[in-house]
């Protein structure tokens, strides 16, 4: 497995390769993330582009749903720090 890195907006992660995935399983991912965001979008509650990266990359499998977590805790949690310094 080559080295790659995944860069958020926080922090640098090694890239985890998922597992090779078929093209209907990531065809499977990328409409489940497609519906999420509908159904977020209808609530009221849009997703950031941030988060449909995060999540087109976990749909691909290019990185984990771990690190698609970790990547959204540290920008919501650099975000709410950003809040309550200018609140």
């Amino acid at each position: 497995m080559e080295n790659r890195l995944f860069f958020s907006s926080i922090v640098c992660y090694p890239i985890k390769e998922v597992v090779d995935m078929t093209a209907a399983q990531i065809r499977r991912r990328i409409a489940a993330v497609k519906t999420a965001d509908a159904i977020n979008a209808i609530e009221g509650v849009p997703v950031s582009r941030y988060a449909q990266v995060l999540s087109r990359s976990w749909a691909k499998g290019e990185i984990t749903g771990e690190q698609m977590k970790q990547a959204l805790l540290a920008s919501h949690a650099k975000l709410a720090a950003q809040v309550r310094k200018h609140g």
